[in-house]
């Protein structure tokens, strides 16, 4: 994986052939993941917008199967990501603390840890994202408990280890993305299965992810929660009376009827609902 610190796909790919890179950073898709995300009102259903526009529409993947590759570019890899080492952190940036490009002055003081709950809930709905999409996964250390910084060098501050000197919420945002990258070793179609949007508004994403006889239906809620009812696209095999459960919490369940279920999730809620029946 390489780096153009680019966002246009046209650039990106000039320097991904059998002789260069074999891919890149996706930057495109991180801008994406921040701007639905930064905002305290989020637009979960941009993301949805941006995947069949840059990736489905733009490859011409037509069949939506992300196993295999468009003609824009053939055989890459691209990495997915919510930070790295030339940007200031989406914790501060979320919290108003952003300082602009270039580098802070020697010595200059680090940026407060935000106390600001939603700002890791909403992390967790990014990484639920760039995890269920597809492409590589790459965490920049300390997002995963949402590690303040601005630009560099505080963007590259110490990493902290103890929980005893993290946030509670900084501990459930490790604990979550943990989680979801469990859900995604055990279950092979969030790396490399189809991608079927079922719903989208601002504050409510459900896509489905199937693979073989595999299906996770992903379910994003913003901050004032997910009541949807959503139909059940025919081809996939759903049948009325199933039920799914949520993969993450072992418990959550929504049944099938008349070919649709109800969803009341709660807000910043992740689901990954698995049809029982099948694995």
């Amino acid at each position: 994986v390489g780096e153009n610190f680019l966002y246009d796909y046209s650039i990106i790919n000039e320097k991904i052939s059998p002789y260069e890179l074999q891919g890149q950073f996706d930057f495109p898709l991180y801008g994406a993941l921040r701007d639905a995300l930064i905002p305290a009102q989020v637009n979960l259903s941009n993301l949805n917008a941006f995947v069949y526009s840059s990736f489905i529409d733009y490859q011409g993947i037509s069949d939506l199967d992300w196993s295999k590759e468009g003609d824009a570019a053939n055989g890459t890899l691209m990495g997915n990501f919510l930070g790295n080492h030339d940007v200031e952190r989406f914790s501060s940036v979320a919290a108003g603390d952003a300082s602009g490009d270039g580098c802070q002055a020697f010595n200059a003081p680090l940026v407060a840890q935000s106390s600001d709950s939603s700002i890791y809930q909403r992390m967790a709905l990014g990484f639920a994202f760039l995890l269920s999409v597809r492409g590589l996964p790459v965490i920049y250390y300390g997002d995963e408990i949402g590690l303040a910084g601005v630009k560099d060098p505080d963007n590259r501050r110490t990493m902290v280890f103890e929980d005893g000197q993290l946030l509670s919420d900084q501990v459930e945002l490790r604990q979550r993305v943990s989680a979801i990258i469990h859900a995604r070793n055990d279950f092979p179609s969030l790396r490399r299965g189809r991608y079927d949007a079922f719903h989208g508004e601002p504050g409510c994403l459900v896509f489905l992810k199937s693979l073989g006889t595999e299906r996770v239906l992903v379910v994003l809620s913003g901050g004032e929660g997910c009541n949807a009812t959503v139909t059940m696209k025919e081809g996939y095999g759903f049948q009325d009376g199933e039920s799914l459960t949520d993969i993450l919490s072992g418990t959550d369940q929504v049944t099938i009827n008349s070919s649709q279920i109800v969803l009341t999730e709660e807000p910043w809620s992740v689901r990954l609902y698995h049809m029982d029946t099948v694995k």
